[in-house]
């Protein structure tokens, strides 16, 4: 009973936080030599706001660069403004090659959540399934001598064929939406299969 109601809170939290959008529910770090992204509220910031941040900063500087350039091809202190254009220009770069790094790092750390989750899953999934599969070759043979089985039988051999499919789209799953609708579709299953 424990370990149902673990998986259960597991599978929760997973689902809230899987479901919606990366960036929203993870904090960044950032340091002039790396980015490091977290789950952990204290002293971090949403890596959401530096990248918002970031982006409006990198749009206002552009559009500065726009009417800079137009003061340019006026021919209004030609010099100067060129200056300043490249010092925005550069300025640009800079941030968007933060903006870059923020969202690499993001990535790499939603596929290693991913992996985490999915190897818990799936350790926890998949010794179901030979255990299933024992089962159904039982009631196969038995149903070969001629046995009827009961509606309640076959049923529970419905969901335990139905059970090793999904534990193996399970394993298969490459996303979170997949994962997740096929993990509770086995925690389903399973309390089908245990309760019959």
């Amino acid at each position: 009973m424990k370990k149902i109601v673990f998986t259960a809170i597991v599978l929760i939290f997973t689902t809230s936080f899987c479901s919606a959008y990366m960036e929203d529910k993870v904090f960044c770090t950032i340091s002039k030599d790396s980015i490091t992204v977290t789950m952990e509220k204290s002293n971090n910031y949403k890596c959401s706001e530096y990248l918002s941040v970031l982006s409006q900063a990198i749009n206002s500087d552009y559009n500065d660069i726009l009417s800079v350039q137009k003061l340019i091809n006026q021919w209004y202190d030609v010099d100067f403004w060129k200056q300043i254009r490249e010092e925005k220009r550069e300025k640009i770069k800079k941030m968007i090659s933060i903006k870059d790094q923020i969202e690499t790092a993001i990535a790499k750390f939603d596929s290693n959540l991913f992996e985490k989750i999915k190897e818990y899953v799936v350790y926890n999934s998949t010794p179901y399934r030979a255990t299933y599969k024992k089962a159904l070759n039982a009631l196969n043979a038995i149903q070969q001598q001629w046995w009827k089985h009961s509606s309640s039988t076959t049923k529970k051999i419905e969901f335990m064929q139905e059970e090793i499919t999904v534990i193996d789209n399970i394993i298969q799953a490459t996303d979170y939406d997949t994962l997740i609708k096929n993990f509770n579709r086995h925690l389903y299953l399973k309390n089908q299969i245990e309760w019959k």
